[in-house]
């Protein structure tokens, strides 16, 4: 599995998620464009400028940070229980390509480029008091982020070594802490496998899809 580019040290710059609409107001900020490298700005830039436009991994996450990405596995029970399986192929697509385009083809995760490497994630809540599987968001992602949610299926491809490294590196983990958080990954979706889900696609109403 291959990303645009690998989580490096040292980066001597920062990518950022664009949005064609925003193009002229990121330039305009202080922003850079360039083939090689898309929208990006320098280390030394006032980050809160572009706040708005910055992947999870270097945006201020408080003392202790926040997570950038907690990793997770779905149900078995919803595993069929996809956008790809629910909606048609032309309207799947329509929502992907502009999830894509809304972060600037770059994943808001990590900041890896490139539509043929970036992936369209169902982020989805389980209410386990109503029974009820909600959609609540899109986002673009790139495969080694987005398998992250989707530990079992790493794990099956022979990927997850370099899931957990992303991780670790997103999160700002040691091995401790992402030994428990998969712990605690594993026992939430033995429970949610125990019963089945109702489907809550009402978001979808926002991209205006009915």
């Amino acid at each position: 599995m291959k990303d645009a580019w690998p989580p490096p040290t040292g980066r001597d710059f920062i990518p950022c998620c664009v949005p064609y609409w925003d193009m002229q107001r990121f330039l305009a900020a202080g922003g850079i464009y360039d083939k090689a490298r898309g929208y990006h700005v320098l280390p030394d830039v006032f980050l809160d400028d572009f706040e708005e436009w910055l992947p999870r991994k270097f945006q201020f996450r408080g003392d202790p940070p926040v997570p950038v990405l907690l990793p997770d596995m779905l149900p078995s029970t919803v595993w069929e229980a996809n956008l790809r399986h629910l909606l048609s192929d032309a309207e799947w697509d329509r929502l992907r390509k502009f999830c894509y385009a809304a972060a600037g083809n770059t994943c808001v995760s990590c900041g890896s480029r490139g539509e043929p490497h970036i992936e369209a994630h169902e982020a989805w809540r389980f209410d386990e008091k109503t029974g009820v599987q909600s959609l609540r968001g899109i986002l673009a992602l790139c495969p080694t982020c987005h398998k992250a949610k989707h530990l079992g299926y790493a794990n099956r491809i022979g990927v997850l070594p370099a899931v957990l490294n992303r991780l670790k590196w997103l999160n700002d983990w040691d091995d401790v802490k992402l030994k428990d958080e998969l712990a605690r990954v594993a026992e939430r979706q033995e429970e949610l496998s125990q019963r089945t889900w109702t489907l809550d696609l009402s978001f979808l109403k926002t991209y205006g899809v009915r």
